[in-house]
């Protein structure tokens, strides 16, 4: 899984938008210079009073994420998930005026990393588990698909180019996106935002498509994957009978195709470093080098 994510606040209309990733924390600021001269801070999130601080404070336990700071006002909101993500407003009462402030906070998952082969097909999933008014999907700015439950409407869209021309399916239920028959054209970040009447949900996933480059894997009698340094054998395949490594490091993770080329699932921090692929024909030896970076949380 690849993390590459910044997080900034964006002020529309007074409304403060605030992307945050799942499971982080955020702190929405009072911006009080002198909090004494306020007698009266309540947090509300939509039409409920989650916190309201004067001289001493009270969170309600069920709100045991919550944390106002005493000497700000400041609201903090541990471990973000979906049902934390909303409007907050915040109201400052003193005797000669008060001060409203709004945020929205909306979620974003890390940057999920999807390996694909050339010419197969790959899913991105949008895991809704609940229900949505929008869905839409982007590719380099580019609205590639959309559903609006309003309108009863779900459609795809071509890019300028074509890629994506008949390659396209949206699933109306799961709101997930497949592309078929992949090509090097469909390398890239994806973005998917899901709207409801509530919040905003954001995921973003990069999808790497592979190829050994070899046409006709028929000639080399052998094809040999290998790891790092100490050259760990990652499979053997000779014809088109593969043997896979019972390296425990690989076990139960590799997948073969046609072509000669591999797939490792569900890839870790270990699984990071140099793979060569060393193909063998009764006349020559061809080489290749790949350099594999995993970064991320696990």
């Amino acid at each position: 899984m690849l993390y590459n994510v910044s997080v900034v606040s964006d002020k529309r209309d007074g409304l403060e938008i605030v992307p945050v990733m799942k499971g982080d924390y955020v702190i929405l600021h009072t911006d009080a210079a002198e909090i004494q001269k306020y007698h009266l801070i309540q947090w509300m999130f939509g039409n409920t009073v989650i916190c309201t601080f004067n001289k001493t404070y009270q969170v309600p336990p069920i709100l045991n994420k919550l944390e106002v700071d005493r000497d700000t006002g400041s609201l903090k909101i541990r471990s973000i998930r979906t049902e934390q993500c909303g409007t907050y407003n915040l109201q400052m009462i003193s005797s000669t005026h008060t001060i409203q402030k709004r945020f929205n906070i909306t979620i974003f998952d890390a940057v999920k990393s999807v390996s694909v082969m050339e010419g197969d097909s790959v899913t991105l999933e949008s895991d809704i588990t609940k229900i949505y008014d929008e869905i839409q999907f982007e590719y380099d700015d580019s609205i590639i698909a959309k559903i609006s439950r309003a309108a009863q409407n779900f459609s795809t869209f071509d890019v300028p180019d074509g890629r994506f021309r008949h390659r396209l399916k949206l699933d109306n239920q799961t709101g997930s996106l497949t592309i078929t028959n992949i090509t090097n054209q469909h390398t890239g970040f994806y973005h998917l935002h899901i709207f409801n009447s509530r919040h905003t949900v954001h995921k973003s996933f990069v999808v790497n498509v592979c190829n050994t480059g070899v046409t006709d894997i028929q000639k080399y009698g052998q094809l040999l994957w290998k790891f790092g340094g100490n050259d760990t054998l990652v499979s053997k395949i000779n014809g088109t009978h593969p043997v896979f490594s019972t390296h425990e490091r690989f076990k139960d993770r590799i997948l073969y195709h046609e072509n000669g080329s591999l797939t490792i699932e569900d890839t870790r921090f270990e699984h990071a470093g140099s793979y060569r692929i060393e193909m063998s024909s009764s006349r020559n030896t061809l080489l290749k080098r790949f350099s594999v970076l995993v970064t991320g949380d696990y």
